[in-house]
């Protein structure tokens, strides 16, 4: 899943495998949250090109529109490359209960990192090709920190993304969104969109004031720890 909730390609350039931090998710009933950090045997060092057009995926509980949870997960990544370019990390196969990006339901689980944005793929085992279980943007699984180093600027239907002000998202959600603070976590905000819905987007704020912005968002059910 990713960092922040406790519940709660082949393409033209260099790839470097890495192991990612370990993820600390946050709950939406949150408890304090952080980064386990573990360290990575390897760096990444790429040079990706670009993609073929301008990014037009759509952050999506459905998936990264056009692309659905659940296709064919080697067909999704050399798309999204054609699309943004290649990705610039991908991440070793583990076992699905134990991986760094938690407790996903899949037998083994991989990734694959645009920037900040990163593709789980789900594998039945054997570590042969697998589909695309769930996505997260705005977490650096190197550096533990918030951003969209790559400059994506992705955005969901209603045009929420990273960097977006929670006055803007309030707005445009209204009722759908919750939004709440951990006074005892250092003020930890997080929002959830459709919270009601089975599959729904949940992130986090850069803090508990007016002026906050959207740094994390993800999509749920994902993995959790």
């Amino acid at each position: 899943m990713s960092v922040l909730f406790r519940e709660a390609g082949s393409f033209r350039g260099h790839v470097t495998r890495v192991r990612p931090l370990r993820l600390i998710s946050i709950a939406i009933g949150i408890v304090a949250a952080g980064c386990t950090v573990s360290a990575a045997p390897t760096t990444t060092t790429t040079t990706a090109p670009g993609g073929t057009g301008p990014a037009t995926l759509i952050l999506s509980q459905e998936g990264l529109l056009p692309h659905h949870i659940g296709d064919a997960a080697a067909t999704v990544v050399a798309e999204i490359s054609d699309t943004l370019g290649g990705y610039d990390r991908e991440f070793d196969w583990e076992r699905g209960t134990t991986s760094p990006f938690g407790d996903c339901p899949a037998v083994e689980v991989r990734g694959f990192g645009w920037g900040s944005l990163v593709l789980i793929e789900a594998g039945a085992g054997g570590r042969t090709p697998g589909t695309f279980l769930t996505w997260t943007y705005g977490f650096d699984h190197e550096t533990g920190s918030s951003g969209d180093p790559r400059g994506l600027q992705l955005r969901t239907r209603e045009g929420i993304g990273i960097g977006s002000p929670v006055t803007e998202l309030e707005a445009v959600y209204g009722s759908r969104v919750e939004i709440t603070t951990d006074s005892t976590a250092d003020d930890i905000t997080n929002f959830v969109i459709d919270g009601s819905a089975t599959e729904h987007l949940r992130g986090r704020l850069s803090g508990p004031d007016h002026d906050a912005v959207v740094d994390f968002i993800e999509r749920v059910p994902g993995c959790s720890s």
